[in-house]
Parts: C-alpha cells; sequence; structure tokens
C-alpha cells in the first residue's frame, strides 16, 4: 500500500501501531495491532480510496468518501483477506471531541520514515506522543495497558529528542493537558517512561 502510494505521490503519514512496531519498538513482533491507521489529506481521500481498491481493498459503502467530514475522522474500513485492515484518516481525532488540533502544522512536522520497506511520513516525536496520549485517554484505555506501555516506549524512544516546554505548550495549544498528563503519570509510574517531575 504504501508503495503505491509513493508511486501515486500521495503523501501519508503511517499512525499508532504501525509506525511504533517499526520505528519504536526493537522488533515489530514486539507489538501488536488490528489495524493500519494512515492519515492522508482529506482533499486526497478519493485518490487514496482508488489506490486501495486497485490493490484489491473493499469497503461496505459506494462512496466511502462521502462521509460527513465535520462528524468524522476517517472512512470505514478497507479490508482485503489475508491481510490488516486499514483505516484511511483525514484527521487524528473525531471532529466532536473539539481537540483545536493544528493539523497543517502536523503535516508540516511530520518526518520522512520507512515503514515495512517503504517510505512514508511519521509524526514528529511530539506529535506522535500527544497523538498517542489524547487516543489512549478519550478511548479510557480500551484494549489494557497497552496504551500505556506505547507511551513509555516512545517517551524512551524519543528522550533525548522530545522539548518538553515545547510539548507541553502544545499540549495546552491543543486543550488536551488532563488526557496528557493522565497517560504520561500512567506510563511514568507504571513503567518508568523517562518523564520528567513537574
Amino acid at each position: 500500500v504504501l508503495q503505491l502510494f509513493a508511486q501515486r505521490a500521495l503523501p501519508v503519514i503511517v499512525l499508532k501501531g504501525a509506525f511504533l512496531a517499526d520505528v519504536v519498538y526493537a522488533h515489530d513482533s514486539e507489538r501488536r495491532m488490528g489495524d493500519v491507521d494512515l492519515l492522508v489529506p482529506k482533499e486526497q481521500i478519493e485518490e487514496s480510496i482508488d489506490a486501495l481498491r486497485l490493490l484489491g481493498y473493499t469497503t461496505s459503502l459506494d462512496h466511502p468518501a462521502q462521509e460527513d467530514f465535520s462528524f468524522h475522522h476517517h472512512a470505514p474500513p478497507f479490508a482485503k483477506h489475508g491481510f490488516p485492515t486499514i483505516e484511511l484518516h483525514w484527521d487524528v481525532i473525531f471532529a466532536e471531541q473539539r481537540f483545536p488540533i493544528d493539523l497543517v502544522g502536523v503535516w508540516q512536522r511530520a518526518r520522512p520514515a520507512v515503514i515495512a520497506g517503504a517510505p512514508a511520513l511519521g509524526l514528529s516525536p511530539d506529535d506522535l506522543l500527544l497523538h498517542l496520549c489524547i487516543h489512549a485517554a478519550n478511548h479510557r484505555l480500551h484494549g489494557g495497558l497497552r496504551a500505556s506501555y506505547d507511551i513509555a516506549m516512545t517517551v524512551s524512544h524519543y528522550a533525548s529528542e522530545i522539548d518538553w516546554d515545547v510539548f507541553t505548550a502544545r499540549a495546552r495549544q491543543w486543550r488536551a493537558g488532563r488526557s496528557v498528563f493522565l497517560m504520561l503519570r500512567l506510563a511514568k509510574d507504571l513503567f518508568g517512561a523517562p518523564v520528567p517531575t513537574v
């Protein structure tokens, strides 16, 4: 999928598990996942859907790109027998959650990455950590402690790159302070994540 997106010059940020498995964890077998989440520009969602369909992925709706952008943040899951389900996101959270995330800045700060041997983009360390914290808190740790462990592993992996002053300011800008504090505290207390004391 990523190879085809690259061939078609479709920008894509690999989110959550698929990125963590290849970049943050020592080996991809250490991070299992139920699906693959890909962030694409909203204006290129139709092209991205066409690319998935070209590879044999199908979804339950005839026109998945006509989902209401104001209420959703990803198209319906795309499935292909024998392969992980893929969710195409145009935003990182539900619009109804009302976090004022600077999506333009997220794209500007994204970094080149190689995922499963293919070129792609990944969130910047600060944005990745913020996204993981917000997602885990909003889902009330659905799926157990894996989300906290992901956060601990991310903090450890990027310990020398995270500017905590910038991170804190962005968390406030996104109005995510409580979610971020809760998830970082859990990661620190449960897994010894090197989060500075404030």
